[in-house]
């Protein structure tokens, strides 16, 4: 407590600042994994729709066969989703190919001078900003100062096309993969549930398998409806 009141102003300043953007990155990626497990639930309900009907009607009666099943659906999924994506990747890319043929060099979308996505953008000069010494950590403690202001060049135009279409194509792509991974793991799941062998409510000395005792929402529910 006395070394925290003994810091300076702007040591506290940047401590609060630490603070809250550690918070911020904290609920930002607690967002973006409640995202991914909304996402893999979906994903794992559109495979249950897939192999649902081969399953309740014993067309497959063997885990082996319901994976091979389920992975040729997940497959073919896959591909009908993947397909636009690429499509568009391609496109872009073969765009690019032919554009920097007819320039004579390969254009540089990342340049911030004359050809590049950069130009249109705001750019700080991070390696030029004020920095103290916090706990023997160099760390910056004002804005940068800016060393690009937008602005729009001819050259640049390709950039300006190509670089937001590959951004997005690979984005998409990835999704599309995340959610193959997660109908994998679904169907994966489901291969030990539906076809695998428990021994968890079986009775030795009657032969019997013993049904579960009734969860208390469960009773609650079964008697209410019969109530009504």
């Amino acid at each position: 407590m006395i070394s925290f009141i003994s810091l300076s102003e702007n040591d506290k300043r940047l401590i609060i600042v630490l603070v809250i953007i550690f918070i911020l990155i904290f609920i930002i990626a607690g967002y973006l994994g409640l995202l991914i497990r909304k996402i893999m639930k979906y994903q794992g309900e559109r495979i249950d729709r897939e192999v649902h009907d081969a399953v309740v009607t014993n067309v497959i009666t063997e885990p082996k066969h319901f994976r091979r099943f389920g992975l040729k659906k997940n497959m073919k999924l896959l591909y009908k989703e993947a397909r636009l994506p690429l499509l568009i990747f391609c496109l872009t890319a073969i765009a690019y190919i032919i554009y920097s043929m007819a320039v004579s060099h390969i254009v540089n979308v990342f340049d911030s001078e004359v050809e590049g996505f950069p130009t249109i953008m705001f750019l700080w000069d991070f390696a030029s900003a004020p920095k103290v010494t916090f706990f023997g950590f160099s760390i910056i403690s004002d804005w940068p100062p800016l060393s690009h202001a937008p602005t729009f060049h001819v050259e640049a135009i390709i950039s300006y096309i190509v670089l937001p279409l590959f951004t997005v194509s690979i984005v998409w792509f990835l999704v599309m993969v995340q959610a193959y991974i997660a109908r994998t793991f679904r169907l994966l799941k489901l291969s030990r549930s539906i076809y695998g062998k428990n021994l968890d409510n079986y009775n030795a000395s009657t032969n019997t398998f013993v049904p579960p005792a009734p969860k208390q929402d469960d009773k609650k529910k079964k008697d209410e409806s019969i109530v009504k």
